[in-house]
């Protein structure tokens, strides 16, 4: 039974666990804004905290006040998008995303393309008939 973690142990790693999920869904700007407000507040008091420690007491807090940063991150979209409506917005948003997720996949494709033709002996033409590429053919290029 030694090499077992004690119950509270055991409690306090999922509790971190959980901490470190919901932290890492928020805006990496708040994480960072937060963690920097820590160490000046510890030393107008005379504190100190280790840099780790420091993190989880600014993860902390933004964990506890996330229902709030959601709901200003909506009205900040609704701003962006010159709407009142937040279902508007958040369409909007996931359009944005989802179009700049389209062009991003379109230009690695158009790089591999150019990287295919570059290499793949069948796409410049210089292999004897019956020679096939997988690539040539996950590509939708034309074989001989």
């Amino acid at each position: 039974m030694a090499d077992q973690p004690a119950p509270h142990a055991q409690d306090q790693a999922i509790a971190e666990a959980i901490l470190a999920r919901e932290a890492a869904s928020l805006p990496q700007q708040f994480r960072a804004r937060a963690f920097n407000a820590v160490g000046p507040a510890l030393q107008t008091r005379g504190e100190w905290l280790r840099l780790t420690s420091r993190r989880s007491v600014a993860d902390a807090v933004l964990v506890a006040i996330k229902p709030e940063l959601d709901a200003y991150l909506r009205y900040e979209s609704t701003i962006t998008w010159m709407t009142t409506c937040t279902s508007c917005a958040t369409v909007l948003d996931n359009t944005a995303q989802d179009t700049e997720r389209a062009d991003r996949a379109e230009a690695a494709l158009a790089e591999a393309r150019r990287i295919h033709h570059e290499t793949c002996p069948l796409a410049r033409g210089n292999v004897d008939a019956g020679f096939t590429c997988s690539m040539c053919e996950a590509l939708g290029e034309e074989q001989p």
